[in-house]
């Protein structure tokens, strides 16, 4: 299924009102985020998306590269502008990276019939393993709306044995879950109708069926974490909530001179270790 990911195959499903409708399908870029970026400073418009068969230099967050081959994975980059400002709601755009989570493990279900679930703030598990990830980038003013892009790199036909060595007890695909090819067109567009579904509301400033939405697949809340910071020592505590602002609430023991007692933090900066 290598020539699945086409201008036309992509086009030719899609149910949105919006978003795809502006459709960009690379066969090969360094980062569909970068190519994006290009586009919305040149003026393309909210729900424009960048696709391509194979990313040379995919980012991940905080710095990380992704590993895709062309014509096993989906990368894709999405185009938001906001209609509201920053000083209207400061908690709706920490929703963006949130929802669009939700939305693509509701995307993949429509295609698969397999739900990933969510591990904070936005990787896409399947049976404890990471089949994706969501970078999303913004420019925020005070001025004017601000505009974001959302980054999407899911591990669609990559075959076990094409893993790297390193990610061989880390990593899957929807292959490796349901033995079977996906076409990557239909699920691109099952995931940018998933999307237009549960962002728009959020670029309206509501977020109160997103974080229902996206707490009902998180399988980071109610588990035992460990929080890694890349200056300060770990944060081990049980993982409660996701916070209106999109922050995780831990409650972890902390020590003093008096009893241990309990203390909720929120982390808003970090990776999350699933202990138990």
């Amino acid at each position: 299924m290598l020539n699945d990911l086409t201008q036309e195959a992509v086009a030719s499903s899609l149910r949105t009102r919006v978003f795809g409708r502006h459709l960009h399908v690379l066969s090969q870029t360094d980062s569909t985020n970068s190519a994006l970026l290009k586009l919305a400073q040149a003026g393309a418009e909210h729900g424009t998306v960048v696709c391509a068969d194979h990313q040379t230099a995919g980012r991940g967050r905080r710095g990380r590269s992704w590993f895709s081959r062309p014509g096993d994975g989906l990368c894709f980059s999405l185009l938001l502008r906001g209609r509201r400002l920053l000083s209207d709601d400061v908690h709706w755009p920490a929703w963006v990276p949130l929802a669009s989570g939700t939305a693509v493990a509701l995307g993949i279900a429509d295609t698969v019939a397999i739900t990933p679930q969510l591990k904070w703030p936005n990787d896409l598990l399947l049976g404890g393993r990471k089949l994706g990830g969501i970078l999303s980038e913004s420019l925020l003013t005070t001025q004017s709306p601000p505009f974001f892009i959302v980054g999407i790199g899911l591990n669609v036909n990559l075959p076990q044995k094409d893993l790297p060595e390193d990610l061989h007890d880390t990593a899957t695909s929807l292959i490796m879950a349901t033995g079977r090819p996906v076409d990557r067109a239909r699920l691109l567009s099952n995931i940018l109708e998933r999307l237009e579904e549960q962002l728009e509301p959020v670029l309206d400033g509501e977020i109160a069926q997103a974080i229902s939405a996206y707490t009902g697949l998180c399988a980071t809340i109610g588990r035992q974490v460990s929080i890694e910071f890349a200056a300060a020592p770990p944060l081990i505590g049980l993982a409660e909530a996701v916070a209106p602002d999109g922050a995780l609430l831990v409650q972890s023991l902390s020590s003093s001179s008096g009893p241990r007692k309990a203390e909720t933090v929120a982390v808003r900066v970090g990776d999350v270790v699933h202990l138990r």
